[in-house]
C-alpha cells in the first residue's frame, strides 16, 4: 500500500534573503521546524574515511522497492514522528524504474535486524553527492555505525566519479562529522506546510 505525503518542506539557507523568504513562506501557511542544521561539505578521495565495521554487523545496500518495509519500519524506530510517506514514495518509484542516482544502505546487528541507514543521491559523474537518511536506533549507538554510512558512501561516490559529499545535519551530528572533515556551508532551516 502506497502512502501519501502530508507535508511539503521548503529549505531556508543561511545566505539566501531569509527575513523575505521567511515572509513569503510565512504568508503561504509554512512554519519553521526547529532550529537550523548545518549544511556541511567535505571533499573525499580514493582514501578518505577508513572504518571498520564492528565485528557481528553487516552492511547491505536496498536496490529494489519490495525491500524498503523494513527501511520503513526502521525510520519509525528513529524518527517516530517524522512523515515519512514522501520520502518512501520517492524511493519506491526511483527504484521501480531503474534510477541509478538513489543509493540506499542499511546496517544489520548480529540477530539480522536493521539497525542503522543512510542514503545517497548521485548521478554518476556529478561531482557532488547528497547524503541523507543516516540514522542509528538508540540501543546500537556509540559503535562507529553513523561513521561507516559515511565511509562507504564517500567511498561509492569517489568510485562514481565524485568528489564532495554535502548533507545537512542537527546539532547531534555535527562533532562527528566535523571529527571526520567536514566543514560548515551554511547553515539551513526546514519550514513546512501540512495538506
Amino acid at each position: 500500500m502506497s502512502q501519501r505525503a502530508r507535508r511539503l518542506t521548503w529549505k531556508v539557507y543561511g545566505h539566501d534573503s531569509t527575513a523575505v523568504t521567511k515572509a513569503a513562506l510565512r504568508a503561504y501557511g509554512f512554519d519553521c521546524e526547529g532550529p537550523p542544521n548545518r549544511c556541511a561539505g567535505l571533499h573525499v578521495s580514493n582514501q578518505h574515511i577508513n572504518v571498520c565495521l564492528r565485528r557481528g554487523y553487516a552492511c547491505s545496500r536496498r536496490n529494489r522497492a519490495s525491500e524498503l518495509d523494513e527501511l520503513l519500519s526502521l525510520y519509525d524506530r528513529i524518527w517516530p514522528n517524522e512523515d515519512k510517506g514522501l520520502w518512501l514514495s520517492g524511493y519506491r518509484d526511483a527504484l521501480a524504474c531503474g534510477d541509478d542516482g538513489l543509493h540506499l544502505m542499511v546496517i544489520r546487528d548480529e540477530n539480522r535486524q536493521v539497525v542503522a541507514s543512510g542514503g545517497l543521491i548521485h548521478a554518476a559523474n556529478q561531482a557532488i553527492g547528497h547524503l541523507f537518511g543516516g540514522g542509528t536506533i538508540s540501543s546500537h549507538r556509540q559503535r562507529e555505525l553513523y561513521k561507516y554510512l559515511i565511509a562507504i558512501r564517500a567511498q561509492l561516490l569517489w568510485r562514481r566519479g565524485g568528489c564532495w559529499l554535502v548533507v545537512d545535519a542537527g546539532e547531534d551530528r555535527w562533532p562527528i562529522l566535523q571529527a571526520l572533515g567536514f566543514l560548515e556551508l551554511a547553515r539551513v532551516s526546514f519550514w513546512s506546510l501540512a495538506f
